[in-house]
């Protein structure tokens, strides 16, 4: 099995799973920050944000995945130097406004310092997606299933139901690594359809967006009235990001250059608002509305908020490469002269 994943430009579908899962996040993030304990019918708001959003982060590494990362030194440097970017800024930012405390080492080494989990976690599966990729694209089907089923017992078996320190909430490495084959196996039976093996009903599902959005939400209501869990490698919760993945994937919409081009700085809105000294602004303002606004309403400036985060990302982002572009491509340049002849030699 070589080659499966699909190259193809950016897709107007994907790009706005992308932006609907940063939403996801911010309001995720949103809702810690108050806990949400008003009471809408029966389940309290942020029950209900909780249940809806916990698949966002999922869905990134998901897309990640189904499309494969080809590293590039000028792309992984581009990363690094956009965290430390924000990292520095937002940092003044605060300190300057706010009194806040400035952590150099955290500052200036925002990716190793763990300023942003996520950022620091991707990474990791950046620097092994060549090792990842020639693995997972020289598989058959089978062992394909074999791997995947050895990682659901890593991440959910030991991680999810009995906490294992390598990965008791999703937030690690195993599991972006699980989310990254499964993107992977998602890409080689869409290039496949008509293999034996995948059941009628994995077929629907590969192939119907109403079907997959049905099922997302079916399992998004059994996770909010039932299990209440809300950790990353709940098998519900990776179920739920497998639907809403594709719901998407199967949309038929033509392809929209706003789309593409606001998708492209989404991550800019969580470097932004999930930053060390942010994080605590944002939740005092967030305690103020929850205070002082009735659940629809209170929803809705949430809303707005998200909005708010991905329209200043896409501003502040624009601005940012004029500026670092030239550098980046110095960077990078110097990079690819000097360190891989060296070790070539």
């Amino acid at each position: 099995m070589k080659n499966f994943n699909l190259k193809k430009p950016r897709q107007s579908n994907i790009e706005l799973l992308r932006i609907v899962s940063m939403l996801m996040i911010i309001l995720w993030h949103i809702n810690i920050g108050f806990g949400g304990d008003k009471d809408l019918y029966v389940f309290s708001l942020g029950n209900q944000i909780n249940a809806f959003t916990v698949v966002g982060v999922n869905c990134f590494v998901l897309i990640s995945g189904f499309f494969g990362i080809k590293f590039k030194s000028k792309t992984l440097t581009g990363l690094l130097l956009q965290c430390l970017f924000y990292s520095l800024i937002l940092s003044l930012f605060c300190h300057v406004l706010f009194g806040s405390h400035i952590d150099f080492k955290m500052a200036f080494l925002p990716v190793s310092s763990n300023v942003w989990w996520f950022m620091t976690v991707y990474v990791m599966l950046y620097l092994s997606a060549p090792l990842l990729n020639k693995a997972l694209d020289n598989m058959t089907f089978k062992e394909l299933l074999n791997v995947l089923l050895s990682l659901v017992i890593i991440n959910i078996w030991f991680g999810y139901c009995f906490k294992n320190d390598n990965n008791p909430s999703g937030h690690s490495y195993l599991q972006f690594v699980l989310l990254y084959a499964i993107g992977k196996f998602i890409a080689y039976c869409k290039k496949n359809t008509k293999i034996d093996l995948i059941p009628r009903l994995c077929k629907i599902l590969l192939n119907n967006s109403g079907g997959a959005f049905l099922v997302f939400i079916i399992l998004t209501f059994v996770n909010m009235f039932i299990l209440k869990s809300y950790r990353y490698n709940n098998p519900i919760v990776i179920c739920s990001t497998l639907c809403l993945f594709l719901t998407f994937l199967n949309l038929k919409i033509r392809n929209y250059q706003q789309i593409n081009q606001l998708s492209a700085t989404v991550l800019v809105a969580y470097l932004i608002h999930e930053h060390p000294l942010v994080r605590p602004l944002l939740s005092e303002t967030v305690k103020i509305i929850h205070q002082k606004n009735s659940t629809i309403n209170e929803l809705g400036i949430y809303l707005v908020i998200a909005i708010s985060f991905l329209l200043l990302g896409f501003i502040v982002e624009k601005i940012r490469r004029i500026i670092m572009n030239p550098f980046t491509n110095y960077i990078s340049n110097l990079f690819n002269k000097s360190s891989f002849k060296t070790i070539l030699r």
